[in-house]
């Protein structure tokens, strides 16, 4: 299970280093694309699959599906794991989510985030002025 937060800091040849404790789970071979709150996504490609499967099922012709395929898919990238669990972060993905130097990992179950330090900051303490509200929404989405 992927969980837990990890700081780190992206070098001077632009490379990260998944945190070892989510590269046991993730694998080698990684696939890392935007997310959808100026941050990244990072899955293994078995996941990765599983999702353009579920894309690749539906019309092209629909809107929606059309920009949830471009979105995800354009700029995604392939990334292979050095010994130490380092990769090269593509300049696309570096300048979507804003990271120069100080990045936040975050391990959600099934995928990890990475966010830049400042960006994280910003949308954790949002986040906490807006749980109670949030936990609404779901309990009324179980009913």
């Amino acid at each position: 299970m992927l969980i837990g937060e990890f700081q780190s800091k992206l070098t001077e040849g632009q490379r990260l280093a998944i945190p070892k404790k989510f590269r046991g789970e993730l694998g080698d071979s990684l696939i890392i694309t935007r997310g959808y709150e100026g941050n990244l996504v990072v899955v293994n490609k078995g996941q990765f699959e599983k999702l353009a499967e579920g894309l690749a099922d539906k019309p092209f012709i629909q809107g929606d599906i059309s920009e949830t395929t471009r979105f995800l898919l354009s700029d995604a990238a392939e990334v292979d794991l050095d010994e130490q669990g380092r990769f090269v972060l593509p300049i696309s993905l570096r300048e979507e989510a804003s990271i120069k130097n100080d990045v936040v990992f975050l391990g959600l179950l099934r995928w990890v985030e990475i966010w830049s330090q400042e960006k994280w900051l910003t949308h954790k303490s949002a986040l906490k002025e807006k749980t109670v509200e949030i936990t609404k929404r779901l309990a009324h989405l179980e009913r």
